[in-house]
C-alpha cells in the first residue's frame, strides 16, 4: 500500500516506517529522497523519475536527524556530520602487512593465452582473461594479489614481490575494472621484506562529496571463456554504511529460509 511516512522530530523530514529502504519525504519541497549504496536520489513521485543528488545539495534537515534514532543510520551519508567525517577517516586508514620477498608467492592463471586491453586515457593495458589485476606498463608487468604487488618481465612470469610500482598505475581511472588496484601501495622495502597496505577503495568504498559510497557505479565487462572472471560488485545489493561496522548488506526477515522473523546483516569488509 501507500508508505507509512512518520515525522522526524526537529526536522521537516518524514521517514517510511514500513520500508526496508532508507526512504524519506521532505515536506517543504514535497520530494522523496532515497539512499542507495551511499548515494542519494530524489523524485517528486515514488514512481519516479529519480535523479541523483550530490551530497552537498541535500536539504540541511538531514544533518538534524536526531542521533540515537533508527534514522540516524544515514548520517554517515550526510556531509559535514560527525558520522560522515568518521566514515571518511575510516576510509583513509590503511590495512598494512609486512611480507617476505623470498617466500611470498602469487597464484595467477589466465584463461588461455594472456590477452590485454588498453586502459582508457593512459598508456597502460590490463589483462582481460586473468582472475587478478595484471597491468602492463611499457615492457613490465605488475600483478596484485591480496594487497601485495608482484612484478615480472613477461605476462607469464616468473613473478617476484615488487619493491616499487610506477606512479602511472595510480592514474588508472574509475572507468577501468582494475581501478581498485590504485588503492594498494608499497610503503617501504629492503632486501628481505616489503611493507604493503591498502585503503578501503581496494574493497570498493570510495569518497564522494564529503561522504563514503559503495562501488564506482561503472559496469565492467567480465571475461567469459572457458573460465568466468568477473569484477567486484559496483552497485546495488542494499549496501548500507553503518558507522560502527562500515559496509553491510541488509537482508529482511522474509528473504531468509523458513521466514525467520529477524533481520540479518552481512559484513562485507
Amino acid at each position: 500500500g501507500l508508505p507509512d511516512f512518520r515525522p522526524i522530530r526537529g526536522t521537516s523530514l518524514q521517514y517510511a516506517a514500513d520500508s526496508d529502504s532508507q526512504l524519506f519525504f521532505y515536506t517543504r519541497d514535497r520530494e522523496a529522497y532515497l539512499l542507495l549504496s551511499g548515494r542519494w536520489f530524489k523524485a517528486s513521485s515514488l514512481k519516479g523519475p529519480w535523479t541523483h543528488v550530490p551530497p552537498g545539495d541535500l536539504p540541511s534537515d538531514f544533518s538534524k536527524i536526531p542521533r540515537g534514532s533508527p534514522q540516524a543510520i544515514v548520517l554517515g551519508s550526510v556531509p559535514d556530520t560527525r558520522e560522515a567525517e568518521l566514515a571518511l577517516l575510516a576510509n583513509s586508514v590503511p590495512t598494512t602487512a609486512t611480507v617476505s620477498r623470498r617466500d611470498t608467492r602469487i597464484q595467477l592463471t589466465y584463461d588461455g593465452e594472456p590477452k590485454f586491453k588498453p586502459i582508457e586515457g593512459t598508456g597502460m593495458s590490463y589483462a582481460v582473461n586473468a582472475q587478478l589485476p595484471v597491468i602492463q606498463v611499457e615492457t613490465n608487468y605488475y600483478a596484485l594479489d591480496n594487497g601485495v604487488w608482484f612484478t615480472a618481465a613477461a605476462p607469464l612470469g616468473p613473478w617476484s614481490v615488487a619493491a616499487e610500482v610506477p606512479e602511472e598505475i595510480y592514474t588508472i581511472p574509475p572507468s577501468s575494472p582494475v581501478y581498485y588496484a590504485t588503492f594498494a601501495r608499497i610503503y617501504q622495502a629492503d632486501e628481505d621484506e616489503v611493507e604493503v597496505g591498502y585503503t578501503a577503495g581496494y574493497q570498493g568504498a570510495y569518497e564522494d562529496g564529503g561522504t563514503v559510497v559503495y562501488g564506482t557505479g561503472y559496469e565492467y565487462e567480465p571475461w567469459n571463456g572457458s573460465e568466468y572472471y568477473g569484477w567486484g560488485w559496483t552497485w546495488g545489493y542494499s549496501y548500507t554504511y553503518v558507522p560502527w561496522y562500515q559496509w553491510w548488506v541488509w537482508r529482511p526477515w522474509w528473504s531468509q529460509p523458513g521466514g525467520l522473523r529477524a533481520a540479518i546483516v552481512d559484513n562485507i569488509y
